[in-house]
């Protein structure tokens, strides 16, 4: 490792301790490979993580980093081994939404209402006030889990749903909600006439020549996929197929690659495609936390030594395993994280990856 390397490593270990502005541009690209191959390496040792990958896009090249074991004990990871993305389904639900909303098929402010299954009678209080941008920003009141109980689309439609009362006024704040993507997954492919397999394939995995990210009922069984493990040492095992657009997709990094790509810009895969990502992206409400709520995602913006810049991220845990997008576009510059980990060994995962992927695109 060379001398400027090594110091960068040392400020990222040293950064908490001391305030400071952070640059206002990604670290040279170099520099970013040593610190973030380093800090993969240093996770599996210490058993934060069993395996994983790091897609960096920095000064117009894209690069792929590998680190520990794909299952217990075995090979490393590569380019086409998958992992879960968890939450971060949510920003392809979210860009069919948009697409959606760009083709005058709804708008944002439409309650949705009359997209519900006929089953569902929503309470007096509630009908006309979950409109599809409260859902695609969280601020429809819904709670986040659904509980265990609640198996299938009816059920949650038709009992959970239809019973339901808000803990505070529809749109006065937000609040993360699995639900809301789950009524989202559900409603939007029907609208677009079709399902949310081949939704995801038309608009998206398609145009961007991303084969390997399925819903994990589509994976066959001689794909090449991370184990993750539970606290009791059992691989996690995923029987729920009704919601796809919440958190059951995996992807690859070669595929999540060409992903980050097309945020930055870099590969547009399709002018509708790019149309739709750059309404998620819009800010659509002021977050409690002081950044902005998108569709999906969080967009917060940065002050820096020479002004400001703005971060566009979403994370995604999911049964063990964690995942982490970030990327400036004024800058084309981004860090894709994809883990897979032994919680009975792993802990803190999901602050240090989203620390990490934040200093390589500010310099903080």
């Amino acid at each position: 490792m060379n001398k400027a390397a090594a110091k960068v490593i040392i400020g990222f270990l040293l950064c908490g301790a001391v305030p400071m502005l952070a640059q206002g541009k990604p670290m040279d690209a170099d520099a970013a490979v040593h610190l973030v191959s380093s800090e993969m390496q240093s996770w599996v040792m210490s058993g934060k993580i069993m395996g994983g990958a790091a897609i960096l896009y920095l000064d117009g090249n894209a690069r792929i980093l590998m680190a520990g074991h794909k299952v217990r004990g075995g090979a490393a990871p590569d380019a086409r081994t998958m992992f879960s993305i968890g939450s971060i389904t949510k920003v392809f639900t979210a860009a069919m939404l948009a697409d959606l909303i760009n083709s005058g098929k709804v708008k944002p402010s439409d309650p949705v209402d009359r997209y519900l299954p006929r089953y569902t009678h929503l309470r007096p209080k509630v009908r006309g006030k979950l409109t599809f941008e409260r859902l695609a920003t969280f601020t429809a009141s819904l709670p986040d889990g659904t509980p265990a109980r609640i198996k299938t689309p009816r059920r949650y439609f038709g009992k959970y749903l239809s019973h339901w009362r808000p803990r505070w006024p529809i749109g006065s704040k937000d609040k993360y909600s699995d639900q809301s993507y789950e009524i989202l997954a559900y409603i939007v492919p029907r609208i677009a006439g079709t399902n949310y397999s081949n939704l995801l394939s038309d608009l998206i995995t398609g145009p961007l020549d991303m084969p390997d990210t399925l819903p994990v009922v589509a994976i066959k069984p001689d794909k090449d996929r991370a184990e993750s493990y539970s606290a009791r040492g059992q691989p996690f095992r995923y029987h729920r197929d009704s919601w796809n657009g919440v958190g059951f997709l995996f992807s690859t990094p070669a595929d999540m690659q060409n992903f980050l790509q097309a945020c930055l810009g870099v590969k547009s895969g399709s002018a509708r495609l790019q149309s739709a990502l750059q309404l998620t992206w819009r800010p659509s409400f002021r977050m409690r936390t002081g950044a902005a709520q998108g569709y999906a995602w969080v967009v917060r913006t940065v002050e820096t030594q020479s002004g400001t810049q703005t971060l566009i991220s979403k994370n995604g845990a999911t049964g063990g395993f964690f995942a982490f997008i970030i990327f400036d576009r004024e800058n084309q510059a981004g860090v894709v994280f994809m883990t897979n980990r032994d919680q009975a060994r792993s802990k803190h995962v999901g602050a240090i990856v989203e620390r990490l992927g934040r200093h390589v695109l500010t310099g903080q």
